[in-house]
């Protein structure tokens, strides 16, 4: 049996970050594609199946919380790892993001031993659930 590749989407306005994040888990071998707006992570998300979304809470536009309020109002066993930068407030957005229906949160910056720490959380919150076969799915890696 072919082990099942983790598919993540990074959502965040800042291209480096996005970048960054996406080094450290394609040297991990999961699949991982990025959305530089809330909008378009929505987009994304009703058109490929993922594992996790790892999102900014402060962005333009469509901010993470809405994105994540959105996301669980179909797919509720989705998991998500909300991230913010915005030092004097973030632990009240990460907050809120938690009662939005996160899964996890991280503050900026962390490192690949942070990230990887809130990915095994996410991955044993549902055991029993069926994986997805992303790998399997037609993708365009491209920033809608």
């Amino acid at each position: 049996m072919e082990k099942h590749k983790l598919c993540i989407l990074v959502v965040d306005d800042n291209a480096n970050i996005r970048f960054g994040i996406r080094l450290v888990l394609e040297a991990l071998d999961y699949i991982v594609d990025e959305a530089e707006t809330g909008s378009s992570a929505l987009l994304q998300v009703n058109k490929f199946p993922y594992d996790i979304i790892i999102i900014d809470i402060i962005m333009p536009g469509m901010d993470g919380l809405e994105v994540i309020s959105e996301i669980k109002k179909t797919q509720a066993d989705l998991a998500i790892i909300a991230i913010s930068g915005a030092t004097s407030i973030k632990r009240t957005y990460l907050k809120a993001a938690m009662i939005n229906g996160a899964t996890a949160t991280l503050e900026k910056p962390f490192d690949r031993d942070d990230l990887m720490e809130k990915i095994r959380e996410c991955i044993g919150i549902d055991l029993n659930r069926s994986p997805i076969d992303c790998a399997k799915t037609t993708r365009n890696h491209l920033l809608l």
